[in-house]
């Protein structure tokens, strides 16, 4: 995301939150420095909750968003938790077209999208009890118990998704650059377009989210000024908006190679400092990036690849090599709980393998 489209989000985000309540602008104050896509979906989700409570709940009849006050905030118990999680399960909501009509449509929520808005809930009550600590007990603005620790998260067991092993992901690599692999192959005039114009961009970009195992997001935001070529290494923008480095050796000559292409090409105006340009001369987007992984996967695979599955198969891949689970979370930038949960699943075989013997003499 560049800055321009940042400043234009931040802006619309400001915009929206002066219908909410002032709990939620407490909360937002609260998590200023957190990335502008975790308070957008923040926002959204909670204010489904308050919309819930307003047009469900007894309690809440007559208050609207923006007068829901601490007052009401404290009246909110469990039973309205477990209320909201049966609606948000399966529910209806109004839709505005392009041609102004309203329609209704009915939307059903999964296990992750639950979780999704329940975490959300979490935050907003654990910022504010923290924020009440500070406070009066008898000021008026402040949450007089803490819901966090008595919203729970569905488990959802981690499902195992393909990866990609190091081979692999070379072969990719020479289909990338083929234009055609065992699942089928690109037109002449595809491959005669795609090598004229994208192929090294394309190499580029798989080598580097191959490598380094960053999210589509920090690949998009890359500028010039990122990429310390001497060191051989790039600085990214986190989740949360933490700049750290990461460090290329294989890509080298994939980036060196698009370098030179892209030092010659003109870009739009304000995508001038993007590194990577999508055919319109302005920086890529995140669909652009899916959409050409997409298209290659077709060839090399009946296996679904997404950008996450170079996140996926360097942390895993990584993890069987070094053991290190805190290297494999300092490298990819997470948690040490989610690089183990997600990253560091051994295999039913390994699992089997691994007690063979044991304590049979």
């Amino acid at each position: 995301m560049d800055a321009l489209e940042k400043k234009k989000k931040e802006k619309k985000l400001k915009d929206d939150l002066k219908i909410m309540p002032k709990p939620v602008k407490d909360f937002f104050r609260r998590i200023s420095g957190t990335s502008i896509r975790t308070r957008t979906s923040y926002y959204y989700d909670l204010k489904l909750f308050f919309e819930f409570l307003i047009e469900f709940v007894d309690e809440f009849e007559g208050v609207t968003l923006s007068s829901f006050s601490y007052n009401e905030l404290n009246k909110i118990n469990l039973e309205h938790i477990d209320e909201f999680k049966e609606y948000i399960t399966y529910y209806e909501t109004q839709i505005k077209a392009s041609n102004g009509a309203n329609y209704e449509i009915t939307r059903q929520n999964s296990e992750w999208g639950i979780n999704r808005k329940f975490a959300a809930l979490r935050s907003l009550f654990s910022n504010l009890y923290e924020i009440s600590l500070t406070k009066d007990e008898n000021d008026d603005n402040r949450l007089k118990k803490n819901f966090a620790r008595l919203i729970k998260l569905e488990d959802t067991n981690v499902k195992e998704k393909y990866r990609m092993s190091i081979e692999q992901i070379k072969e990719f690599l020479d289909v990338i650059e083929a234009g055609e692999g065992k699942e089928g192959k690109l037109t002449n005039n595809q491959k005669k377009i795609i090598k004229n114009n994208y192929l090294k961009r394309n190499l580029c970009i798989i080598s580097i989210l191959a490598e380094t195992g960053i999210r589509i997001s920090e690949l998009v935001g890359i500028d010039f000024q990122h990429i310390y070529f001497d060191e051989k290494m790039i600085k990214v923008t986190r989740k949360g908006g933490d700049e750290e480095f990461v460090y290329y050796d294989f890509s080298e000559e994939y980036i060196m190679e698009y370098y030179e292409e892209r030092k010659l090409i003109e870009p739009k105006k304000n995508h001038e400092n993007a590194f990577f340009l999508s055919s319109y001369k302005s920086r890529i987007t995140d669909r652009g990036v899916q959409k050409m992984i997409e298209k290659y996967a077709q060839l090399f695979t009946h296996h679904t690849i997404s950008p996450h599955t170079f996140r996926r198969s360097f942390a895993t891949n990584l993890y069987e090599i070094t053991g290190d689970v805190y290297l494999v979370a300092s490298l990819i930038g997470d948690t040490v709980e989610v690089a183990a949960k997600h990253y560091t699943k051994q295999n039913e075989k390994r699992k089997r393998d691994a007690i063979k013997g044991y304590l049979a003499e």
